[in-house]
């Protein structure tokens, strides 16, 4: 099984709930009602960040699967904001008119 190196915490730790709350909402309803917990645009934002940069990693010949898995402390978390940084560029672009200077 593969292991999912950041949650929808690790992204709350690291950015604005409210800001990512506004921009997964496509129906103009209220993003204070938003559950990141559950909300699928927060997952696949990142799931695809979190491959994106495995695949780099990989491809770079720096890690492997065990050496990642072996990750703790500021590594850990070093490679965890990395992954949020990439998400909540995805996450913008789903809303680009929402904070153009941010993305």
């Amino acid at each position: 099984m593969a292991t999912t190196y950041v949650t929808h915490t690790d992204l709350t730790l690291r950015f604005d709930e409210r800001d990512i709350k506004q921009c997964v909402v496509d129906d103009n309803s209220d993003g204070d009602n938003v559950d990141i917990s559950v909300n699928s645009k927060v997952a696949i934002a990142l799931s695809d960040a979190e491959g994106e940069v495995l695949a780099a990693l990989r491809k770079a010949g720096k890690y492997d699967a065990e050496r990642l898995a072996a990750l703790s402390g500021p590594g850990l978390d070093y490679l965890k904001r990395i992954i949020c940084e990439i998400a909540m560029v995805y996450i913008l672009r789903r809303r680009p008119s929402f904070s153009p200077e941010a993305l």
